[in-house]
C-alpha cells in the first residue's frame, strides 16, 4: 500500500508538471465555457447555455481519458516499464496509480466547470450534485478505458496522439454536445445517435438541466457502461507492457 501511495503521488506530480496536459484538461474547457456562455447566454437563444454546459463537461472527460493515456505510452516507449520488471515496483500498481489520478482529476474538472457555470452564468441544476458525480465517474472511466485501449495499437507518442485526435474530432463535432442532433443532415443522424460521447452528454444534460434525450437516462447510462465494458475487454486482450 505504501508503494502505491508513493507511485500515486509521483504520478500526480508528473501530471501537474505537464503543461500540455493541464491545457487540455482545464484551460480548453474553461475557454469553451466562456466562449459559448457569452454567445448563448440569455433568454432568447435557440440553444440555451444549459444545453451546452453538460456537453462541455462531457467533452472535457473524453479528452482527459484519451490524452491521459499518453503518459503511460511515453513510459512504454522509453522502456521504463521494462526496467520496472527487475525492481520491487509493480507495473500493475503504476498503471493503477495512473488510472486513479485520471479519475480524481475528472472530479476536479467537473467541480471547476460546474462552479464557473453557477458563479458566472447563473446555471441551476435540476438534480442533486451526487447524481452528476456518479455520471462523471462512469463517463471518466469509460473514456479512460478507451484511451488505454487505443495505446494498445500504437508504439509511439506521435502515433498515440494522432490516433486520439482521429477518435476525438468526430465525437466532438458529431455527438450533439454543442447543438442538437436534429440540426445535422438526416442521413448521419442514425449513426450520430450511437456515438459514446452522446450517451454521456445526454445523460449529463438530463441530470443537470432536466432536458430530454433520444434515450431515457437509464438507457444512456447502460449504453455508456456497456461501452466501458467493451473497451476494457479489448484492452485486456491486446494490452502489452513493452
Amino acid at each position: 500500500m505504501k508503494s502505491f501511495i508513493v507511485l500515486f503521488t509521483a504520478t500526480a506530480k508528473e501530471f501537474i508538471r505537464d503543461r500540455s496536459g493541464l491545457f487540455w484538461t482545464f484551460a480548453l474547457p474553461i475557454a469553451f465555457i466562456f466562449m459559448f456562455g457569452l454567445i448563448f447566454s440569455g433568454d432568447n437563444q435557440d440553444i440555451p447555455f444549459e444545453y451546452i454546459l453538460p456537453g462541455i463537461l462531457a467533452m472535457a472527460l473524453m479528452q482527459l481519458g484519451l490524452f491521459g493515456a499518453m503518459q503511460f505510452l511515453a513510459l512504454r516507449e522509453r522502456n521504463v516499464l521494462r526496467g520496472l520488471s527487475i525492481t520491487p515496483v509493480s507495473r500493475a500498481a503504476l498503471l493503477g496509480s495512473e488510472v486513479l489520478v485520471r479519475l480524481l482529476t475528472a472530479f476536479v474538472q467537473a467541480a471547476v466547470i460546474l462552479s464557473i457555470g453557477i458563479a458566472v452564468f447563473g446555471v441551476e441544476f435540476a438534480n442533486p450534485l451526487h447524481e452528476i458525480a456518479i455520471l462523471v465517474l462512469v463517463g471518466a472511466a469509460a473514456f479512460v478505458s478507451l484511451g488505454y485501449m487505443l495505446i494498445c495499437f500504437v508504439s509511439t507518442i506521435d502515433g498515440g496522439s494522432g490516433l486520439a485526435q482521429v477518435v476525438q474530432l468526430p465525437m466532438m463535432f458529431m455527438s450533439g454536445i454543442f447543438f442538437p442532433v436534429e440540426l445535422m443532415p438526416e442521413f448521419v443522424q442514425p449513426v450520430v445517435r450511437f456515438i459514446p460521447l452522446k450517451f454521456l452528454a445526454d445523460a449529463l444534460r438530463e441530470v443537470m438541466s432536466g432536458m430530454g434525450a433520444d434515450f431515457p437516462l437509464a438507457v444512456n447510462v447502460g449504453l455508456l457502461t456497456l461501452f466501458l465494458g467493451c473497451t476494457l475487454l479489448v484492452t485486456l486482450k491486446f494490452w502489452r507492457w513493452e
